[in-house]
């Protein structure tokens, strides 16, 4: 339980283990409450607006008066805590950090919501009530490991798309050089042919001209022959 008091009650928060007056629950089975050992007034709520949705989710989980209020209806149902509404307890964004707030949030059986109750004594005899349980709510080693083998899975497939993405980087800038150079070499091939078949028709146009003079050339002097050898019958 946090130290510091907000509104009508105290959050509750991550805290590193302790043995502290802060650290130990009273467990009532009739009222089904949780109340803190220390003053048994104060028991586990929902940190609501007056007027609003006093199971609301998302909001702190705070110490507040117990006064027989829905929000303060609370199931230990295996590892989670349970509230009416069947919100669980949950670290704020899913974070096992030191100081963080603990809020309700949608039951989805993460490691993060699941606590373990460590049992105890009455200062080592049980207690008279049989409807009361004394115990500390933890964040087993278990679950640290468990959130710790999450968070190294996370970052090796961070890693593997990381790498992954860069094979595709690579993929793709390898297929648009190639593409630019199949590209450039159809370009040439192309340009190639246009000067292949300007070339040509080039030669075929001085051969055509070439000839159409040869033509004319043999045309003339085969009229002059014609001229002269008329000429000649004439005298």
């Amino acid at each position: 339980m946090s130290a510091k008091e907000q509104g009508n009650g105290w959050v509750l928060r991550v805290n590193k283990a302790k043995n502290g007056w802060r650290s130990w629950f009273i467990y009532d089975h009739r009222t089904r409450s949780l109340r803190l050992e220390k003053d048994r007034r104060l028991a586990l709520s929902n940190h609501f607006v007056a007027g609003k949705d006093q199971l609301v989710v998302g909001k702190n989980a705070i110490m507040r008066k117990f006064d027989n209020q829905v929000d303060q209806y609370i199931i230990l149902k295996k590892k989670l805590i349970v509230n009416k509404a069947d919100k669980c307890l949950t670290p704020f964004q899913y974070k096992l950090e030191v100081d963080n707030a603990v809020t309700w949030w949608h039951c989805k059986d993460l490691p993060v919501q699941k606590w373990v109750r460590v049992d105890a004594k009455w200062h080592g005899h049980d207690p008279i009530d049989k409807n009361e349980d004394r115990l500390r709510i933890n964040s087993n080693a278990k679950t640290i490991a468990e959130l710790k083998r999450i968070r190294k899975l996370q970052h090796i497939r961070k890693g593997e798309q990381h790498i992954t993405w860069d094979l595709k980087t690579k993929q793709l800038k390898e297929q648009a050089k190639n593409a630019a150079k199949t590209e450039k070499a159809l370009i040439k091939q192309s340009q190639d042919r246009q000067k292949a078949r300007a070339a040509y028709e080039k030669k075929q146009h001085k051969d055509r001209v070439r000839l159409m003079k040869l033509k004319n050339k043999a045309a003339k002097q085969s009229r002059e022959l014609e001229l002269k050898m008329t000429q000649a019958q004439i005298q």
